[in-house]
């Protein structure tokens, strides 16, 4: 008797600790919805064929793309060979940039070319386009003290390489001396994908009659930004 009582004991308590099935009814023929589907076993039947001879249901294929970054890859040096001292003592000197000496030393780090290359990659997946502007600040001497003033400095940009060929090329920037201007900008729907650009640039240094001779230098400023301005470069 007191091990039939000690079996019964065990036997309830072993119920009492068993998983129970989760199921409910579901009625018609599919597909299901939130209240009446077959994703969890049900009570019953599943979805029955209706009168049309058919039961239906809805399952998911899942994928994910993950988003990139917007990225600065490239910009370039500009170089803009030489002058005379008389000829920037009679009047304002004008030259246009070309394939310069990639040994030469300089106080900047990132120009990475004398191509003019421009390169910004958009892997963000969101497609809100960018920007990207320039920047010069005067030409100064090896000491620092002796300057030369820019009238203007613009930028050249041609065509394009890229996935989007609704990438706008072409462009002549705003002065980017001084406050600086748009070199380049994607409008939202565009820019996606790497987009390379070769550019030059254009100089119109100021009259000095008391100009010392010597290697001068601009520091350019380039910005990329993650939305597009409403200021876009021209095209001629």
């Amino acid at each position: 008797m007191r091990k039939q009582v000690l079996g019964a004991i065990a036997l309830t308590a072993a119920l009492a600790t068993a998983p129970v099935a989760i199921g409910r009814a579901v009625t018609g023929s599919g597909p299901g919805t939130a209240e009446n589907n077959i994703s969890i076993p049900t009570l019953s039947e599943g979805f029955a064929v209706d009168e049309n001879g058919k039961a239906t249901a809805a399952s998911s294929a899942t994928f994910e793309l993950i988003a990139g970054k917007l990225t600065l890859d490239q910009v370039p040096n500009y170089d803009f060979g030489q002058a005379n001292i008389s000829e920037i003592i009679a009047g304002p000197v004008t030259r246009k940039s070309f394939a310069g000496d990639p040994t030469k030393r300089l106080s900047t780090y990132d120009g990475q070319n004398y191509e003019g290359t421009l390169s910004v990659s958009d892997y963000r997946g969101n497609n809100a386009g960018w920007t990207l502007t320039a920047q010069s600040g005067n030409f100064k001497g090896g000491t620092g003290t002796d300057t030369l003033d820019i009238n203007s400095l613009t930028l050249h940009i041609g065509a394009p390489v890229t996935v989007d060929p609704q990438m706008p090329g072409e462009l002549i920037s705003g002065d980017i001396a001084g406050t600086g201007a748009t070199a380049i900008s994607a409008e939202a729907g565009h820019g996606a994908g790497n987009n390379t650009y070769n550019s030059d640039a254009s100089l119109d240094l100021a009259q000095n009659i008391k100009a010392v001779a010597g290697d001068y230098e601009a520091v350019i400023n380039w910005t990329l930004g993650s939305t597009p301005t409403p200021a876009a470069p021209t095209q001629p």
